[in-house]
């Protein structure tokens, strides 16, 4: 009658065939038997399984036992049955110096505790189903030598083989040791790195081309700098990572290297900080300045819906203008009279002093005066700090009555404030007589102005006047600035009228200015 001996020592139990005789009677007293060394016929197991199993089970959990011995395959079969029922089993060793039989195999696949298998043998596809069934399979049979490659790698059994992570090439690969690497790679399911501490260039083409052979993607391949060996294929490494993307080049340099070109480095990190930095400068002032212009542009309609909002509500039919065959007029909504929209804008900005239009340009917006003509340069019509400005009119100017040159800035930044100025230069726009009429209203008038004069010059304050101490003297600074206009819009300006001057910035170095006279 088969018998089974489970023996226990320290933390290990060991399951073995008994060659012991064993009388009826010493086999029936299971309950008297030594702990330490228990035996049941296979008929008795079988047929209490369960009962065995409870048993085992309070000696494995007094002793902390995980480990599970099998000493010969031909009880292997009725040891599984019994374990299956212990979950306290995460590894089980089979002793035998023999390749694993099929009958063990199947009873493997009906265990669902068991993490780790050993034995010293086993077919390939035995292997790799126990592997996708989610077991760590280790094989103790070794692997005879035949290259370089399994040697210095130290792959000595199967289990060696597909487990493998790391590998390490420190020797040039002849044609036998491509060879054992292409075995290698049908088997192994868990490369991940390829570290090269002997650099050559043969070597390092026959792994990349065995690798994209059997399509393997995102293998780190770290090649080590020694003794400067790699330095003159610096060019060709980097041609090797940009043709193979699929997989991960690193040269890691050594420290004496990195020693003798710590300067070098250190100049090459400084000049990529500096760079990262005027990048991060540049893209910083770049989403201030798009920030700033939407807020402007954000401000400018606001207003604009203010004033029309209000002039929507308060609008009266306008009074027919006076013909006059030499003025040509345009019907603008500051015809009308409407006290509360600058009632509105003076609560907004108190400084607010008139409303300026200029035809088919972004140009509708209110004017603003300051003590001094640098504070709307940097501030919106709210007072608040914005790059791009506002409309104003020079400090010195007076408002009631207006002087003889009203001065109006503004920067061309953009695509607000006075940034639609540049179109005043395109000739189909200033020869359309409807875009030659400015309007330029305060509360105390609604006012037209006809453009005389646009032109750009190189920085200069020569047109930036006020007041005049004679009529000769206004009559000579109208003829300077017509003089310099690009077109001549045939208008004639008197000794006593009133002229306006808006004046921008126009590229890096120009002024683009815009003479009108007052016409109504």
């Amino acid at each position: 009658m088969e018998k089974i001996l489970i023996n226990i020592h320290k933390d290990n139990i060991t399951f073995s065939e008994c060659s012991k005789d064993l009388s009826n009677k010493e086999l029936n007293n299971t309950n008297i038997i030594d702990t330490n060394n228990i035996v049941f016929t296979v008929d008795y197991l079988t047929q209490n399984l369960d009962l065995v199993a409870a048993f085992v089970k309070v000696i494995v959990l007094k002793k902390n036992i995980s480990k599970a011995y099998i000493k010969h395959y031909s009880i292997a079969p009725y040891v599984l049955d019994l374990l299956k029922l212990i979950p306290e089993f995460t590894d089980v060793i089979f002793i035998p110096k023999a390749t694993l039989p099929h009958l063990v195999y199947e009873k493997l696949n009906e265990h669902k505790y068991f993490d780790n298998i050993e034995c010293y043998n086993m077919t390939e596809y035995m292997f790799e189903d126990l592997n996708r069934r989610g077991y760590h399979v280790e094989l103790q049979n070794k692997i005879f030598f035949i290259s370089d490659f399994m040697y210095h790698d130290n792959l000595k059994t199967y289990s060696d083989l597909y487990y493998k992570k790391v590998l390490k090439i420190d020797f040039i690969l002849d044609d036998t040791d491509a060879l054992e690497f292409e075995a290698f790679l049908k088997i192994n399911n868990f490369l991940r790195v390829i570290e090269i501490t002997y650099y050559n260039k043969e070597s390092l083409n026959k792994i990349i081309n065995i690798l994209n052979k059997y399509r393997k993607r995102n293998i780190k391949i770290h090649i080590f700098e020694k003794d400067k060996n790699i330095i003159p294929d610096i060019d060709y490494l980097h041609v090797l990572k940009k043709q193979n993307k699929n997989l991960k080049f690193k040269i890691i340099y050594s420290d004496k290297y990195k020693n003798e070109n710590r300067l070098k480095q250190l100049n090459l990190n400084l000049l990529k900080v500096i760079i990262l930095v005027i990048i991060l400068t540049i893209a910083g002032i770049f989403i201030i300045n798009l920030t700033e212009q939407k807020e402007a542009e954000t401000l400018s309609k606001k207003i604009v819906n203010v004033k029309e909002k209000i002039v929507k509500e308060e609008e009266e039919t306008p009074e027919a203008p006076e013909e006059n065959k030499d003025t040509p007029f345009i019907e603008t909504t500051y015809n009308k009279k409407y006290s509360r929209v600058w009632d509105e804008l003076l609560k907004i900005n108190n400084e607010t002093i008139g409303w300026l239009t200029v035809n088919n340009t972004n140009i509708d917006y209110p004017v603003v005066k300051h003590s001094d003509n640098d504070f709307y340069l940097k501030h919106d019509f709210n007072k608040e700090k914005n790059r791009y400005g506002w409309l104003f009119a020079d400090y010195q100017n007076k408002i009631t009555p207006l002087d003889q040159n009203t001065i109006i800035y503004g920067h061309d930044s953009g695509s607000v404030m006075f940034s639609g100025l540049y179109r005043t230069k395109n000739k189909k726009w200033y020869t359309n007589k409807s875009n030659q009429i400015i309007t330029f209203n305060t509360k105390e008038q609604n006012s037209t102005w006809q453009i005389f004069s646009i032109y750009a010059i190189d920085n200069t304050n020569d047109y930036l006047y006020i007041q005049f101490e004679s009529n000769e003297a206004f009559m000579n600074y109208i003829n300077k600035v017509k003089g310099r206009s690009i077109y001549n819009f045939g208008v004639n300006v008197g000794a006593n009228d009133k002229i306006l001057t808006l004046s921008t910035c126009y590229g890096n170095k120009q002024k683009l200015v815009i003479h009108a006279k007052k016409i109504s």
